[in-house]
């Protein structure tokens, strides 16, 4: 049975710390995935055969996209389509006006 095109499919093992951030980073984004467990022999051949024979976990599969081993950073950039409205990052300007050390009067901000 094939995955739909847009999901996102992680092979991983319980023991992998990387597999771990991989996982807090999709649930604390909202990003809904499939998680494989690559203990299981039939699910490390599946790997192996969809990402070119290395046994490196995480494997992400995303689309016509393998990540092996991806950081926070590359994971971010990969997926910011995908994460929930409310948990997107969101640029604000900050003007300070009448700004002193102790004492702030007004702060006026304006979204982009």
């Amino acid at each position: 049975m094939s995955e739909p095109e847009n999901q996102i499919i992680m092979y991983g093992t319980p023991q992998c710390a990387d597999c771990k951030r991989a996982k807090e980073f999709f649930e604390s984004a909202g990003i809904s995935y499939v998680y494989k467990d690559a203990e299981d022999p039939e699910i490390a051949k599946e790997m192996l055969s969809l990402n070119g024979g290395k046994n490196i976990t995480p494997t992400i599969i995303y689309g016509d996209k393998i990540l092996l081993e991806p950081s926070n950073e590359e994971l971010s950039s990969t997926f910011a389509a995908h994460e929930e409205p409310d948990k997107q990052s969101k640029l604000w300007d900050v003007v300070m006006v009448g700004a002193v050390r102790q004492y702030i009067p007004a702060v006026r901000i304006f979204r982009h």
